[in-house]
């Protein structure tokens, strides 16, 4: 069977899909469920004025998520901040993701009380354990899929996914 070519200059004249770029562009993102972290990478940021926590001493986190108690384990690269400083949200008061984050942080790793240094210093040496949960960005705001069948509706709906980390606790 002989090999068919085609003229290379055609290729100036034709562009792939949209869509299809975006789609092979796309951000992974882990499903909902238990993973073990072990921190890659760090940095200390100041939140910009474009941040959701302007002016705050923010560690900025890259781990390596292996998920927990499945057969066929996902895993991944995560991205969130962390704090010593108590951010409150606005709306309820409660407790900010990155104060709370930290404060999951100290109790697991058995770290207490202890400077912001010896915490920073314990994350980067032991693994815990997290609960992340994978959520699509739609109209009334992120929303997580409770079956595959509504997840499939949020990805047909062209919603973009993004993980967030919920809780920190000691590794098991």
């Amino acid at each position: 069977m002989e090999t068919q070519t085609f003229d290379p200059m055609t290729l100036f004249e034709k562009h792939a899909e949209a869509e299809a770029v975006k789609e092979a562009n796309a951000f992974r993102t882990l499903p909902s469920g238990s993973y073990r972290f072990t921190t890659r990478k760090l940095e200390y940021r100041i939140g910009t004025e474009q941040s959701p926590w302007p002016g705050a001493e923010l560690i900025h986190l890259q781990v390596d998520a292996l998920q927990q108690g499945t057969d066929t384990p996902r895993k991944g690269v995560l991205f969130f901040d962390i704090t010593y400083q108590t951010l409150r949200r606005a709306d309820d008061g409660k407790l900010d993701s990155p104060s709370r984050l930290w404060g999951n942080y100290e109790k697991a790793l058995g770290v207490l009380g202890k400077s912001a240094g010896e915490v920073v210093e314990a994350i980067t040496l032991y693994p815990v354990d997290a609960y992340v949960t994978e959520a699509f960005k739609t109209p009334a705001g992120y929303r997580t899929p409770k079956t595959p069948d509504e997840r499939a509706e949020f990805e047909r709906a062209g919603y973009e996914a993004r993980n967030f980390v919920q809780n920190v606790r000691a590794a098991k």
